[in-house]
């Protein structure tokens, strides 16, 4: 969903500019990259992160509540 070609990059952009942040998992992105042979271009609103799981985490702890669908 945070690749650059998305289609839905608009909404990332209205989300972004309302102060919603986004990260990606550095570990994802390198596997990927592994898988492929290309590195994927991202949503310039997104951030990498070390770890997407470790984020989470870390979001939890400082009072972000996790919401499960």
């Amino acid at each position: 969903m945070l690749l650059a070609n998305n289609p839905n990059s608009d909404r990332i952009k209205r989300l972004a500019n309302q102060g919603i942040r986004f990260s990606v998992c550095r570990s994802t992105i390198r596997k990927i990259t592994e898988l492929t042979g290309d590195t994927p271009r991202l949503d310039p609103n997104a951030t990498e992160v070390e770890g997407g799981a470790e984020r989470i985490v870390e979001l939890v702890s400082r009072g972000y509540i996790l919401i499960r669908p």
